[in-house]
C-alpha cells in the first residue's frame, strides 16, 4: 500500500514511518510538510491512506477541511487520520464532516495507532468502484451461484466468509497479494470474527466441497481450466480461481 504522512514534528514522523514499515504492508511512504501540498499529491496519484497533524493547518483549518473535502470526492478509496492534540477537540470535531476517517489523539499508543491503521485500510475494501446497485446484486448472486454449484452450500461456516472475500477481491485484486494480512481481517472485521476462525471455517468449507465434487470436476463445474493440478485448492487458489470465473462471465 502506499501512504503520506504531514506532520509537524520530525521525529514523531521517522517513528510513524518506522511502525508503517514494520507492518510490511506499505511498499510507499512519503512525507510532506505542507497539507495543501500533501492533498494536491493524493489528488494526482494513488494513495491508501494520509495522516495529516492538526497543528500544521490550525491558522488555515477551515480552507484546509474544505481542501480534504474536495479531494474525497475525487479519491473516495483514500483513508485520512487526523493526529490532534488534547485541547483541540472544537477544532477536531469537525474533521469527519469534512472527510477524516479517523481521528487520533496525543499521547497515543504505537500498537493501538498501526492497529487503526491497519482496520481503517481493510475498511476500505468495503466500497465497490461499480456504483450500480443492480449490478453489484448480480455479482453477489453469480458469487452465491458458484460457491452452491461447487459445493459450498450456506449451511457451512465458510460459506459466507468467501462469499464476502470474493466478492471484495473482485472488486479489489490488491487485496489478493495481502490475504493474510488484510483480506482475512476485513472479512473478520465485517463478520464479527477473529482472522483466524475466518481462515479456518473456509478451509474446511472448500476441503468438504472438493470431496463432494471428486477432485478435479471442483474446477471444471466453474468452466475454467485446472490451472492447480489435482490436489485441492488452498483459500487463495479457491478465491482466485471464482474471481476468474467473474472475470469471463460478468460484463
Amino acid at each position: 500500500m502506499k501512504a503520506i504522512l504531514s506532520i509537524k514534528d520530525k521525529n514523531e514522523i521517522l517513528s510513524i514511518e518506522e511502525l508503517l514499515r514494520q507492518t510490511e504492508e506499505f511498499e510507499d511512504i512519503s512525507v510532506c510538510s505542507d497539507t495543501i501540498v500533501a492533498l494536491s499529491e493524493i489528488s494526482k496519484d494513488s494513495f491508501d491512506i494520509a495522516v495529516f497533524d492538526l497543528e500544521l493547518f490550525k491558522k488555515n483549518i477551515m480552507e484546509t477541511y474544505s481542501c480534504i473535502k474536495d479531494v474525497r470526492s475525487e479519491k473516495p478509496f483514500v483513508r485520512i487520520i487526523l493526529i490532534v492534540n488534547g485541547e483541540d477537540d472544537v477544532m477536531a470535531s469537525a474533521a469527519v464532516r469534512f472527510g477524516v476517517d479517523c481521528i487520533i489523539t496525543r499521547p497515543y499508543d504505537e500498537e493501538y495507532f498501526v492497529n487503526k491503521i491497519l482496520e481503517i485500510c481493510s475498511l476500505r475494501f468495503e466500497k465497490n468502484n461499480n456504483t450500480d446497485p443492480g449490478r453489484n446484486v448480480h455479482i453477489e448472486k453469480v458469487v452465491s451461484s458458484v460457491l452452491s454449484y461447487t459445493g459450498i452450500l450456506p449451511n457451512l461456516k465458510g460459506y459466507k466468509y468467501l462469499k464476502d472475500a470474493i466478492i471484495a477481491g473482485y472488486n479489489d485484486r490488491s487485496i489478493l497479494d495481502r490475504i493474510t494480512k488484510t483480506l482475512y481481517p476485513y472479512v473478520a472485521e465485517k463478520n464479527d470474527a477473529s482472522p483466524q476462525r475466518v481462515e479456518r471455517a473456509m478451509r474446511h468449507a472448500i476441503v468438504t466441497a472438493w470431496s463432494k465434487c471428486g477432485g478435479n470436476n471442483f474446477y471444471s463445474r466453474m468452466e475454467i481450466d485446472n490451472a492447480y493440478g489435482d490436489k485441492k485448492p488452498t483459500n487463495s487458489e479457491y478465491i482466485c480461481a471464482v474471481i476468474e470465473y467473474l472475470d469471463n462471465n460478468i460484463y
